[in-house]
């Protein structure tokens, strides 16, 4: 069993969650996280500019069978793609064992 960890913008997360269910991966995680990227910008509030270099993402969990990793994994991409700069990136780890709590 795998751990696919996919960080995609938060705009994207209905996408990627849709593209999952429809194929069958129907238990999906999700947790707002904040990204530090190489670029950074900055913002105007209140007369005050402030540099921000932690970038909204989602990180979309899911446990995938060995043999669909490669499925999902091209989901994924297709799903949270966007034209506009890096669109995210996807980890896939190990997973010796779930257990279920209760």
């Amino acid at each position: 069993m795998k751990k696919l960890e996919a960080y995609v913008q938060p705009f994207r997360v209905k996408k990627v969650k849709e593209a999952l269910a429809e194929e069958g991966f129907e238990e999906v995680h999700t947790l707002d996280v904040r990204d530090q990227s190489h670029r950074s910008y900055s913002e105007r509030l209140r007369g005050t500019e402030y540099n921000l270099d932690l970038l909204p993402r989602t990180l979309v969990i899911a446990f995938i069978a060995d043999e669909k990793v490669d499925q999902a994994v091209d989901l994924v991409q297709e799903a949270a793609h966007t034209s506009h700069g890096p669109s995210g990136k996807i980890v896939i780890s190990n997973v010796d064992s779930v257990v279920p709590i209760g």
